[in-house]
Formats: structure tokens, C-alpha cells, sequence
């Protein structure tokens, strides 16, 4: 609360002389969790809630995901909930570096599931560059959840297994098969 508190006494006074102005904080780690001592946050404050989408392959975390979006939009009068996720789990220094993580049917449970309720997306991914000292191209290792996450912008509802048969065959050409049997390993 203590954190939320700050946060909303700031926009209470933002609020007062400019209605029209948002202020935007993360939730975040220790503070994640909407307040509990405040019953509704000011009506200019839009919500960033943090979270590794990969994680919801178990469906507990998945739960307490939607159990959480919940929570914040009680909270909420403006009803602006915005989502941080990362696609970092190729990233130097991590248990999968230069490992792909894949995981299309989650993104687009998750996509879907979101709908209606999110006002937009931040996703950080890591990328390297030549110059940077690698022996590997973190994007590769990134690009498939890229690709599909963006496509699944424009239509939540589109069939994961056409658009990766898409993908197949007009990232890979001629190793199609092989390049989905590897992602499906």
C-alpha cells in the first residue's frame, strides 16, 4: 500500500488541476498486488501489470494471472490495465541463454483471454548484436513468439496452427518440416 498510496496522491493532485493527464506505474514485483487500503485509485491512473507470459503453461499461475487483472480493475475507475510481459528467456546469464523459449498456444490463450480488457502491450525482448561479443543472435531465438504475438494483434481468434504453418513455410522454405519438428521438440 505503500507504494499505490504515493502513486495516488499524486494523481489526486494531478487530477485537480489537469483531469485530462494520465499517470501510468508499474505494477511491479513487491507492489504488484493492487492496495488494500484504498477502495479506488484516482480516475487518471492507468496500470502496467508485469508478468512472464510463458509462466502460464502451469494453470495455477494462470490463474492467479486473471484472479489478479481482476482484482486491479476493481481498483481501477478508468479501467486502464496495460501489460509489460517479457520474451527474455534467451538473454545472457540466464538458465535458457541462447535457448529458444517457445510457446505460441500460450500467446494465444493469453491474447484472447485479455481481450476487452487490456488497452495494450509492452513486450521486452533481448536482442544482440554482432559488435556486442556474441556467438549467437538472441532474436532467432526470439522471433517465432514475436511474429505470432504481432499477428495475433490484429486477431486474437486467428488458428495458431495455420499461422505456424504460415510461418513454416515462408520463414524456412525447404526446411519447413524439419524447423517445425525442432520448434515442436
Amino acid at each position: 500500500d505503500y507504494v499505490w498510496a504515493y502513486i495516488d496522491r499524486v494523481a489526486r493532485e494531478v487530477y485537480k488541476t489537469h483531469p485530462d493527464r494520465k499517470i501510468s506505474a508499474l505494477a511491479y514485483g513487491n507492489y504488484q498486488m493492487p492496495p488494500e487500503k484504498i477502495d479506488q485509485l484516482s480516475p487518471n491512473i492507468a496500470v502496467i501489470l508485469c508478468r512472464w507470459r510463458a509462466n502460464f503453461y502451469d494453470p495455477e499461475v494462470r490463474k492467479q494471472f486473471a484472479d489478479l487483472v481482476q482484482a486491479w480493475l476493481q481498483k481501477l475507475p478508468s479501467t486502464e490495465l496495460y501489460i509489460w510481459d517479457y520474451y527474455l528467456h534467451s538473454r545472457p546469464g540466464r538458465d535458457w541463454e541462447a535457448v529458444p523459449v517457445y510457446f505460441p498456444h500460450i500467446i494465444a490463450e493469453d491474447l484472447r483471454s485479455l481481450r476487452g480488457i487490456s488497452r495494450g502491450e509492452h513486450i521486452e525482448v533481448f536482442r544482440s548484436y554482432w559488435p556486442d561479443g556474441y556467438t549467437w543472435d538472441a532474436l532467432a531465438a526470439n522471433h517465432l513468439n514475436c511474429y505470432l504475438t504481432a499477428r495475433l494483434y490484429w486477431d486474437a481468434n486467428q488458428d495458431v496452427d495455420e499461422l505456424l504453418a504460415d510461418y513454416y513455410d515462408k520463414f524456412y522454405g525447404p526446411a519447413a518440416q524439419q524447423m517445425r519438428a525442432f520448434v515442436e521438440y
